[in-house]
């Protein structure tokens, strides 16, 4: 009769963890490939498509995303769905390892609501429908948790030293900030004081001189450009304050669409986002006070949370601005399972269900908001639009300096990847950031220019004089536009979802001037 219903309560959580990894696989796939890419999933794709040497050296971010990547894309192409299937595959396996890890070490109740908000996270749910590589980094983190959780918990761990170490390597290899979860499964193990101290030295000594062979040329890349990694790749992330927690604390919690740094305006909190926050927090607090701090899977819950939080704080004091939400995805399960364990410690199972339900209900705005409206700007659009005007080789300005990756990547898109690569940013380099630069495409001379001054200084040295027509594709309010309007005359826009197009005739040619209506 026992065994009867142990059966039946096996059935039954297998169940509730199928329902949860199908809606964490709906919520992924959904849409996946409705929006264009971005500036920062093309970054990826420009990375994955360079000589395989350029994956490892010469680079900023970590190669293994990339070569994942890059092998992807050999196989199934460069639509938007096939860019970001890895990400959402990822995405669910990271689901389902919460699941496990709350699971064998903290119960089964916080297994199963650990990984549903995981699987409804807004936050979570974006970088699964991503071309970038924290969704890969938030799976690799959940294993290479899983494995040092059952070392610490086996009195023979066996080959989880040896699974642990491979799956720490390719963690590392993904992304920088690995090495602060590495730092706390090594505070955690010497504090714990085990006897198996040969294999875990052996292990630790493995992944450091793997990674030695990455992080020494990265290093000295690094070194040999002036200001390289404030200036270039961390430079839009707001100095820490008030404005820039309350911030995080939105977008992680509530708002989860997430284009780049936090602003201001994310300073404003409505009601319902506001409670929203604080049933977080005081769930996530109850489940902190409900732990034993002697437990070594207790403390290692908690240093997963507290030490990277921490240290990106004393860092952005100490050094420059390093607090952004994306890098904290990686300690999300941690928080869930400790939301999960505060509403564990209610008796009742209503309550427990309210509290769950209440918690998935403060999700819907943010989930509805996602789908319904485009998060990203409609480059592709902007160039179908352009295209379909043309008739001969054409010069275009773009004022919006970061995102002529993008424009360029949508312009040169061929139907195959196969030897498709972006030159634009090999050949010009970061002085793309700034503008003020030329761009010769094969059909199109492409002006980067982010104000007013720059663009006046293409008009005095004569090459806008020489050009029968331009296309401006504008987002921004800078200046450009305004110079435009007085050298050429006012033309009204053609919208492209949040784009304007404007087409401008030089009155110079002798050719009849004609306003673009809109369309």
């Amino acid at each position: 009769m026992e065994s009867l219903e142990t059966e039946k309560t096996g059935r039954k959580h297998f169940l509730i963890i199928g329902i949860i990894l199908t809606i964490a696989a709906f919520l992924r796939i959904y849409q996946l490939g409705h929006e264009c890419l971005w500036i920062d999933e093309v970054s990826s794709v420009d990375q994955a498509l360079r000589p395989l040497p350029e994956l490892f050296s010469g680079f900023l971010r970590a190669p293994f995303y990339y070569f994942i990547l890059r092998c992807w894309i050999k196989l199934f192409g460069l639509s938007e769905f096939s860019l970001r299937l890895p990400s959402a595959i990822f995405g669910i396996l990271s689901v389902y390892f919460t699941y496990r890890i709350g699971k064998d070490f903290f119960g089964r109740r916080a297994g199963e609501m650990g990984a549903l908000l995981l699987a409804v996270s807004p936050f979570c749910l974006f970088f699964s429908q991503e071309v970038r590589h924290y969704s890969l980094w938030l799976l690799l983190t959940l294993l290479s948790n899983f494995f040092f959780l059952r070392i610490m918990n086996r009195e023979k761990p066996g080959r989880d030293y040896f699974y642990y170490a491979f799956v720490m390597i390719l963690s590392l290899y993904t992304i920088l900030w690995s090495v602060l979860m590495w730092f706390v499964h090594n505070l955690v193990f010497f504090f714990s004081r085990r006897r198996d101290l040969r294999p875990w030295l052996k292990a630790q000594l493995g992944i450091f001189v793997l990674y030695l062979l990455w992080l020494v040329p990265f290093l000295l890349f690094v070194s040999g450009i002036k200001a390289a990694v404030p200036t270039w790749e961390l430079g839009w992330i707001q100095p820490l304050g008030w404005v820039s927690l309350a911030a995080f604390f939105k977008t992680i919690i509530c708002r989860g669409i997430y284009l780049g740094a936090s602003s201001p305006d994310n300073l404003r909190i409505p009601f319902l986002q506001a409670a929203e926050i604080y049933i977080f927090l005081g769930l996530f607090l109850l489940g902190l006070l409900s732990l034993d701090m002697r437990r070594k899977k207790n403390l290692f819950l908690l240093l997963w949370v507290f030490f990277p939080f921490g240290a990106i704080i004393a860092a952005s004091l100490i050094a420059f601005p390093l607090f952004s939400e994306r890098y904290f995805i990686f300690v999300l399960p941690a928080v869930f399972i400790f939301i999960a364990l505060g509403i564990s410690r209610f008796k009742s199972r209503a309550v427990r269900i309210s509290l769950l339900g209440i918690m998935l209900a403060l999700n819907l705005p943010a989930l509805l908001y996602y789908y319904s409206q485009d998060q990203k700007p409609r480059y592709d659009q902007a160039v179908k639009i352009i295209k379909h005007h043309l008739k001969n080789r054409t010069e275009l300005v773009i004022d919006s300096c970061r995102e002529a990756l993008v424009f360029v990547y949508y312009w040169e898109k061929p139907e195959r990847a196969s030897g498709f690569s972006i030159e634009i940013r090999r050949r010009i380099g970061y002085r793309m950031l700034a503008g003020g630069v030329l761009y010769k495409g094969k059909d199109y001379d492409l002006l980067i220019a982010g104000n007013r001054k720059q663009i006046e200084r293409f008009i005095d040295n004569g090459f806008l004089t020489s050009l029968p027509e331009v296309w401006l594709v504008s987002r921004s309010v800078n200046g450009v536009k305004q110079a435009l309007d007085a050298f050429y005359g006012p033309v009204s826009g053609i919208s492209a979802g949040d784009i304007t197009l404007y087409d401008y005739k030089n009155k110079h040619f002798g050719k009849a001037y004609a306003e673009t209506g809109d369309k």
